[in-house]
């Protein structure tokens, strides 16, 4: 049986000089009418490219939360880590798989 991990991460508001990420929208600037749903622990079907506007620039972090949903937004490096070693960030339902 494979091992399965699962993570709670949480930013950390103290990295001074950081950035801090908007609401998502869609590619044409549309609102994201559920933006909790990418952080609700379902499997959620892809709604297209997003934008994410930056609301305070600063210095990027590997693993930002956005909005007031908290939509997990993560650079290449740490999307390559979690592809890779199929790591699962949110828990799945059980059957979903």
């Amino acid at each position: 049986m494979e091992r399965r991990r699962f993570f709670d991460l949480w930013i950390d508001v103290y990295v001074p000089g950081r950035w801090y990420l908007a609401e998502p929208a869609t590619s044409s600037g549309e609102e994201i009418e559920d933006p909790w749903m990418f952080s609700a622990g379902r499997p959620v079907a892809a709604p297209g490219p997003l934008r994410i506007p930056i609301f305070k620039p600063g210095k990027p972090l590997d693993i930002e939360f956005a909005g007031v949903g908290n939509t997990p937004i993560v650079n290449e490096r740490v999307a390559s880590v979690v592809t890779v070693h199929r790591i699962g960030l949110v828990e799945e339902e059980p059957g979903t798989r």
